[in-house]
């Protein structure tokens, strides 16, 4: 287990200070600590370890040795000396752990090399080594882990029992985990504020986007990309987003959002109940995007940048009064071929029966017949779902819903149309959420069916079989 040791004393009194959300601890300010690892199922420690073979021995007297100068070994570790928090004991059993950890990974190894996951299981054993030894404050490095790589990896070129090409994969993950590059440091609160601009620009407000604002509020999708999890050490690598990336993940994502959902769509399914008032929505939040982005003029006169801008927001201000004022005509418009009557029936009239469902309750039983006598039929004479395809019902829904000139069919939410449907025909079971109104049946002839229906509701319409 890590043990992380704070060195800065003016770590904690910025953390407790600090009005950012989030707070950077410098690999400069921090010691992690060397922790010991178990030995691996199945190993059994030679007689005398470490003093049981030459490779051994002198992979722990060379590094006692080492260890005996540290740290005058090296131009950098002398300044170690001067560090308050240094205490050389803490490092003196480096030696036992260096040797030991040697052996555990040749046990690992040659007891994996022969699985098909191999490359995994021991690049993973030797990440858990790797870490294990914890780490220096920046710029110290790791105590006792250059022994531990340069004798394994010596080991491992003497093998001859590992084929050529599975050394060379171990070798180049030591060498690349030895080498690799720190990654960008990216700072989480300009990540954070991009974020929170991106949730005030977007027109969550609109109707059909209301129901995905709960996915984003209070989120930190900061992550770019997430690693495999390490069967030894449990933990699991991200890699965090730089600016550009999260900026350009946020595009990808509102492209995503306003191709997938919009008035077309909510229209095509069948959702787009009140166009009008998604129309003002919009007309809304038009302006609102302008008004956030604010006016400038780049004008050398004061005078003429002052009017100017004012003449652009008296121009903005006039067109959306202009777009406002028609809508609202419209919505005027529509309100007036309502009755008082009406109005309340729709707001309050949740539907109890089949029958209630349709614009006028005679066209109930017509509407039905279309389902016996689709080729194949869905339901039979005594209204028992015998159909392999449930998409068939948000399908013939939306049909009468769009119908021309006018719906044979009340819009209600999906729960609504589920409810009843399930009351009235046997076996037929609509899920609780109602998600086969939202489903894709790729095995349904959705086209084929469609036009189906469209010509048996012109064919009844026609023969007068279809109420006013």
């Amino acid at each position: 287990m890590k043990d992380v040791k704070i060195i800065n004393p003016n770590f904690i009194d910025n953390l407790n200070c600090s009005k950012e959300k989030y707070v950077y601890l410098d690999p400069k300010d921090f010691e992690i600590y060397a922790y010991d690892i178990p030995a691996p199922n199945g190993y059994i420690e030679l007689e005398k370890f470490p003093y049981c073979c030459e490779f051994h021995t002198h992979a722990y007297e060379s590094t006692q040795e080492w260890i005996k100068l540290f740290p005058n070994c090296c131009e950098n570790h002398k300044n170690l000396l001067r560090e308050s928090w240094f205490n050389k004991s803490n490092y003196m059993g480096i030696a036992l752990k260096v040797v030991r950890q040697i052996s555990y990974t040749e046990h690992i190894i040659n007891e994996k090399i022969k699985n098909t996951d191999w490359n995994e299981e021991i690049t993973d054993y030797l990440e858990y080594n790797i870490l294990s030894f914890g780490q220096l404050p920046k710029p110290y490095g790791v105590v006792g882990l250059q022994q531990y790589e340069r004798n394994i990896t010596h080991w491992i070129r003497q093998n001859s029992n590992i084929e050529q090409h599975k050394k060379e994969y171990i070798l180049g993950f030591i060498n690349e985990f030895r080498n690799q590059t720190p990654q960008e440091k990216t700072d989480l609160n300009i990540l954070n504020n991009i974020y929170l601009k991106w949730l005030a620009l977007f027109p969550f407000e609109l109707e059909f986007f209301k129901s995905l604002k709960s996915k984003f509020i209070g989120k930190s999708p900061f992550i770019k990309q997430i690693g495999r999890k390490n069967r030894y050490t449990g933990e699991t690598s991200a890699e965090i987003h730089t600016k550009d990336s999260f900026f350009n993940s946020l595009l990808e994502l509102t492209n995503k959002l306003i191709t997938e959902t919009n008035s077309l769509i909510s229209y095509q399914k069948g959702y787009l109940n009140d166009p009008v008032k998604t129309q003002i929505e919009i007309i809304n939040q038009k302006r609102l995007l302008k008004l956030q982005k604010g006016y400038t003029n780049n004008s050398s006169n004061e005078e003429r940048k002052f009017r100017r801008i004012i003449k652009s927001w008296l121009k903005d201000e006039k067109e959306y009064l202009s777009e406002l004022i028609t809508a609202i005509k419209t919505k005027d418009c529509q309100s007036h071929k309502e009755t008082p009557l009406s109005k309340k029936n729709n707001r309050d009239n949740t539907p109890k029966k089949f029958e209630d469902l349709f614009c006028n309750p005679n066209n109930s039983n017509i509407c039905l017949e279309i389902l016996r006598v689709l080729d194949p039929p869905f339901i039979d004479s005594s209204n028992t779902y015998i159909g392999k395809n449930k998409g068939i019902f948000p399908l013939w829904i939306k049909v009468l819903k769009t119908h021309n000139p006018e719906p044979l069919i009340k819009h209600f939410d999906d729960k609504t149309y589920k409810n009843i449907l399930n009351n009235h025909f046997k076996g037929l079971n609509l899920s609780k959420d109602a998600s086969e109104f939202r489903k894709v049946y790729a095995r349904l002839d959705t086209k084929g069916l469609e036009q189906q229906i469209k010509t048996i509701l012109s064919q009844f319409s026609q023969s007068g079989r279809l109420g006013k």
